[in-house]
């Protein structure tokens, strides 16, 4: 009966195809960082795959380890705006602002005998300095 040939150790036989399947899994992670608006379209994203080898004594055999690795887009940073005001004991407290679309968050209206005034900070600041 003749021998059986030995399989060659490649990327596809690695674990009986356990590495395409972890560089697989990988690939869609990296599909679906660049496919999510919330992150940066021109940020690189990269797969890594490393094998550490470690013979033996005798050199007749190595272990050897793969590992895959994936460096993938950060989440864009949320922003807010926060106004600065003192609660009824004094202490300064952040209240979220969330502008509408093309509003300055600065900006404050006040009524004034049913007219609604909009007034800038900046206005203010020259009004007092005149």
């Amino acid at each position: 009966m003749p021998k059986p040939k030995p399989q060659l150790l490649t990327l596809a036989s690695f674990q009986g195809g356990g590495l395409e399947e972890r560089f697989a899994l990988e690939l869609r992670r990296v599909l679906q960082n660049i496919a999510d608006p919330n992150t940066a379209p021109d940020q690189g994203r990269s797969i890594t795959i490393k094998f550490d080898f470690k013979p033996s004594e005798d050199r007749s055999f190595a272990g050897v380890k793969a590992k895959v690795e994936t460096k993938i887009a950060a989440m864009r940073p949320l922003q807010t705006f926060a106004l600065f005001e003192q609660d009824e004991e004094g202490e300064l407290i952040a209240i979220e602002n969330l502008p509408k679309r093309g509003e300055d968050p600065r900006q404050q209206e006040i009524d004034d005998d049913d007219e609604k005034v909009t007034v800038h900070p900046s206005s203010r600041r020259r009004e007092e300095s005149n």
